[in-house]
């Protein structure tokens, strides 16, 4: 048995906090970090996490490190991600916060080095670091919202290949009426250059010198890139990425005070050139209703139709992508 989350918080009058423990990190709009609580296994971190949190400024420091337990016996310091809840041996974070007063705009800035195990255990073992860094920014009145999000990553990854990547995004929510809501986003997920996925058989060999894809490491993905997981969730077959291009449009509507239906549209496309391949991935058109049985209860459901092109077949080496359907119902409960 696995806990989810599990700490200790201790807080001043000035602002001042400290919190240790297993603890879910939620930063900004999930973009890098989120709790990711689509999935069964919802992510949290082992971190001591320490700052001030003030009405304008906000300032988070976090700090994990993570050791097998059979260190006295190997001798060694080495992290086998496969027998713990996180996946990199050592992570540093900094997060800062801007909301100045009476204005409708807020700016967010983040930085993290992540470690990640590398070698082989008792030979040669070592830490592989990357970084991310960028920022968030918010502009936020009754009737429209306007973010956008510019992000890094650098360092190298667990075999000791450089990383070039970027990400950014803009997205505007428009709330005319209590009734009717309309957004519209596009997001760009730089991605590796070149990569081979034959027809059939073993892949071929592919030197790469550079890491272009952009990995939104903890991110909630399911909450950016549609809802059938087909990014950033799952792989391509080659295991590297093209990178992603995501424009999409939700309409919404709230005919009822209890009753919520969204109708939304995702256009993919791969965010670098291949030989031999479109850069279309498909179309998605996604229908969710949420309605409140009572305060405590409300039920939902919802209904994906993806149409996949070529590319996205040729990509995953599989043609069960061309015409997809997907439904789900989700009955929740709270205090």
């Amino acid at each position: 048995m696995k806990v989810f989350e599990g700490w200790g918080k201790l807080s001043g009058e000035n602002g001042l906090f400290v919190q240790v423990g297993r603890q879910a990190l939620s930063y900004d709009d999930e973009r890098i970090i989120g709790m990711n609580d689509w999935a069964m296994a919802s992510q949290s971190h082992d971190v001591v996490r320490a700052g001030y949190e003030g009405n304008i400024h906000k300032l988070h420091l976090a700090a994990a490190y993570n050791q097998d337990g059979d260190v006295e016996e190997t001798g060694g310091s080495f992290f086998d991600a496969a027998n713990g809840a996180q996946v990199y041996k050592t992570m540093l974070m900094g997060w800062y916060h801007l909301q100045p007063k009476d204005f409708p705009a807020s700016l967010s800035l983040l930085f993290m080095n992540v470690g990640m195990q590398a070698g082989t255990q008792g030979v040669d073992e070592h830490n592989e670091y990357q970084q991310f860094y960028g920022g968030y920014l918010k502009f936020e009145e009754p009737w429209l919202t306007l973010e956008g999000s510019y992000y890094r990553q650098g360092g190298h990854e667990e075999h000791g290949l450089p990383i070039e990547a970027w990400m950014a995004s803009v997205k505007a929510d428009w709330r005319p009426t209590q009734i009717i809501g309309a957004t519209a986003g596009y997001d760009y997920l730089s991605g590796d250059e070149y990569f081979n996925v034959p027809a059939s058989g073993s892949l071929g060999m592919v030197q790469h010198k550079v890491i272009r894809g952009f990995n939104p490491i903890w991110g909630s993905h399911h909450k950016f890139y549609g809802a059938m997981d087909f990014f950033y969730v799952s792989t391509y077959f080659s295991g590297f990425t093209p990178g992603l291009q995501n424009l999409y449009a939700t309409l919404e509507l709230h005919p009822w005070e209890r009753l919520n239906l969204s109708l939304g549209y995702h256009y993919y496309a791969i965010a670098t050139t291949l030989a031999n391949m479109d850069r279309t991935l498909g179309h998605d058109i996604e229908l969710s209703a949420d309605f409140a049985i009572s305060k405590e209860v409300s039920l939902a459901a919802g209904f994906s139709y993806m149409f996949g092109d070529e590319t996205m077949d040729k990509l995953k080496r599989s043609t069960d992508n061309s015409k997809l359907t997907w439904a789900w119902i989700d009955l929740r409960f709270k205090n």
